[in-house]
């Protein structure tokens, strides 16, 4: 037995067996199993790492910026001294 269907629509799933249609199968729609008036227990909030990657990145983000760029450090050192790509005689 085959089922083939689209999945991103499971609307329809068509039936094959031994290479051949046997029909159009009906997908199951599963629905609330537990009783609406049954109280729902919280849950536990969930343990605590200790690591706080969100205040990490903040942190290096922020010395980023206090220090600042330094735009002198961002020329090229191999054409400091010709400025127009040929050699000087």
């Amino acid at each position: 037995m085959e089922c083939r269907y689209d999945p991103e629509d499971l609307s329809r799933i068509d039936i094959f067996f031994e290479g051949a249609p046997v029909g159009v199968g009906v997908p199951f729609v599963i629905g609330r199993h537990v009783h609406p008036a049954v109280p729902q227990a919280d849950q536990p909030p969930a343990p605590a790492t200790g690591v706080d990657y969100l205040g990490m990145i903040l942190a290096a983000e922020e010395a980023a910026a206090r220090d600042g760029i330094a735009y002198r450090d961002l020329s090229d050192s191999e054409n400091d001294d010709d400025t127009d790509g040929e050699e000087a005689s």
